[in-house]
């Protein structure tokens, strides 16, 4: 009964160890997968601290960067509101300016076509009154073709010019009296300057004067029948050509000599240039024809130019200069054909 007894012990106990090693076996294996687990959590869990360290590093960049650039972007608006308002300010000043520029362009314009129109007064005041400005509203082919009665009536021969410029001569001598001109208004100097090829007037140097001058047509000089050197010289000029053009048949060289002296007054005569160096004055107002023994006819240049001089020299002085211009009668334009001295004008004709 004992040796039962312990055999059921020694079973229990038996089987209580084999329960234990099975148990323990199965406790290892568990451990051995839950240690593998562990080695494998371990190894992710260092994988992830390296990872979230690298994360945080680039963390910490990315937060700089941010600072970095929210501070840019800080200064961006700030410098944007500062732009913003100079913007704005400028937005007016453009507006404003545009509106002077618009108001500069309406003043420019205004004031070139004033320019322009001071600028064309000018040049027909100096049409009525300037030597040698006047010649093409005086010395015209119209001009020229309305002193036709007036050659007739002085008694011209067609064939022979001195014998007519003699009486053309004596006609205006006999028919016109001297007067002195009226007054008229004329502008000097003036200064400009020029923009965008367009010539502004700024300022006139002594202003707006008047001056006794004003050079009449041939026709009007033989209706009211009076006239001063100028307008003498001019009708002189105008008869002579329509004779030597329509009645004469040849159109021989002629020049209005514009004549200053030492005393500072000025003259209008007419000059007939003659070969071999020779001429002819003829100024009606003057009371002076080239003549020898009271017949009109032509002398070396130099010493009747000098002898033109001395007969001036007792009220004027003595010539200074001798400006000689020939007109083309068919639209009055002019040229200069010599300008100086006696004795350099006188070159001229050699």
């Amino acid at each position: 009964m004992l040796y039962s007894k312990y055999k059921s012990i020694a079973i229990i106990f038996l089987i209580i160890i084999i329960f234990s090693i099975s148990f323990n076996i199965t406790l290892y294996n568990n451990y051995q997968v839950l240690y593998n687990n562990y080695k494998t959590l371990y190894n992710n869990y260092n994988e992830l601290i390296t990872e979230y360290n690298s994360l945080y590093n680039n963390y910490k960049t990315l937060l700089s960067n941010y600072n970095e650039m929210n501070a840019k972007y800080s200064n961006l608006i700030s410098n944007y509101n500062e732009l913003s308002t100079k913007y704005n300010d400028l937005m007016i000043n453009y507006t404003s300016l545009k509106s002077e520029y618009s108001t500069l362009l309406q003043m420019k314009e205004y004031y070139g076509n004033l320019s322009n129109d001071v600028l064309k007064f000018k040049n027909l005041i100096y049409s009525y009154i300037g030597i040698p400005e006047v010649f093409p509203r005086v010395l015209n082919e119209d001009a020229i073709k309305k002193t036709s009665n007036a050659v007739i009536n002085a008694g011209v021969v067609p064939s022979n010019l001195w014998i007519s410029i003699q009486k053309i001569y004596d006609y205006i001598t006999t028919n016109i009296k001297y007067a002195y001109d009226i007054e008229m208004p004329y502008i000097s100097t003036y200064w400009s300057i020029t923009y965008d090829g367009k010539k502004y007037v700024t300022k006139f140097y002594d202003g707006v004067k008047t001056i006794e001058q004003y050079v009449q047509t041939p026709e009007l000089t033989l209706k009211i029948k009076q006239g001063d050197c100028d307008d003498q010289a001019i009708l002189a000029y105008a008869m002579i050509k329509y004779y030597m053009k329509y009645i004469n048949g040849t159109e021989n060289d002629l020049y209005i000599a514009l004549i200053e002296f030492s005393k500072g007054d000025e003259h209008l005569s007419v000059i007939l240039p003659v070969q071999s160096g020779k001429l002819c004055i003829i100024d009606p107002a003057g009371h002076y024809l080239t003549k020898s023994e009271d017949i009109i006819t032509s002398k070396e240049t130099l010493s009747e130019l000098q002898a033109y001089s001395n007969y001036w020299s007792d009220t004027t002085g003595p010539i200074t200069n001798i400006a000689l211009y020939k007109i083309n009668v068919t639209d009055g334009s002019y040229t200069l054909f010599a300008n100086g001295t006696i004795s350099q004008v006188a070159s001229a004709f050699q």
